[in-house]
C-alpha cells in the first residue's frame, strides 16, 4: 500500500520478522488442511518466504520433496538460524 500510495519501496522485513510470519503460516496452513495435505500445500509459501536468501533454491529443492512437518519446520530453523546470524554480524 505504501508504494501505491507515494512510490516509496518500504524495506523487507527483518529475517527474524520473515521467520516467525513463515512459521506462523506453516502451522495456520497445517492447521486449516491438516498435516498431510498441509505440508504438500505448504511447499509453495515456503518457497516464496526463501527466494532470493543465500542457499534457497537448495533449501527449496530438499523442502519440496519432505512429507513429516516436523522435518520441515526443523528444517525452515536450519535454514533461516544462520541467515540471521549473519545479518546480525
Amino acid at each position: 500500500m505504501q508504494f501505491l500510495k507515494t512510490g516509496e519501496r518500504l524495506p523487507d522485513p527483518s529475517l527474524p520478522h520473515q521467520l516467525a510470519t513463515l512459521l506462523e503460516h506453516y502451522h495456520a496452513i497445517l492447521e486449516h488442511y491438516g498435516v498431510q495435505h498441509g505440508v504438500k500445500i505448504a511447499r509453495k509459501h515456503v518457497a516464496w518466504y526463501s527466494k532470493g536468501l543465500y542457499g534457497s533454491n537448495e533449501f527449496r529443492t530438499r523442502i519440496n520433496f519432505m512429507d513429516d512437518p516436523k522435518a520441515v519446520e526443523t528444517a525452515i530453523l536450519d535454514f533461516y538460524t544462520p541467515q540471521i546470524e549473519r545479518a546480525a554480524a
